[in-house]
């Protein structure tokens, strides 16, 4: 399965300034970030949304919408292992 909308707005609370890395990291094109970035409120949770509706393309394409994003979460760059191991791994056990 895919993270609901609830699950998407919790995890929206927790990666406030690292939701633009976070999308880049998810495959979102920056022009879309910078369009979320300008006319969202709230923008890491418009982000995951965004991310959720159109994450059919997943690489690897054997990947889940958790596996994608427990990754992009892991990416040094990012920097939220510890809340991708809570947030991913609770789903698939």
């Amino acid at each position: 399965g895919k993270p609901s909308s609830i699950e998407l707005n919790q995890l929206a609370g927790e990666i406030a300034s690292k939701w633009e890395t976070l999308g880049l990291y998810l495959g979102i094109e920056p022009k879309v970030l910078d369009a979320i970035a300008a006319n969202e409120k709230d923008k890491p949770f418009a982000m995951l949304l965004h991310w959720s509706n159109n994450s059919r393309v997943l690489v690897p394409p054997s990947s889940t919408p958790y596996h994608q994003l427990y990754n992009a979460l892991c990416e040094s760059r990012v920097g939220f292992s510890n809340l991708a191991r809570e947030f991913c791994c609770k789903k698939t056990t």
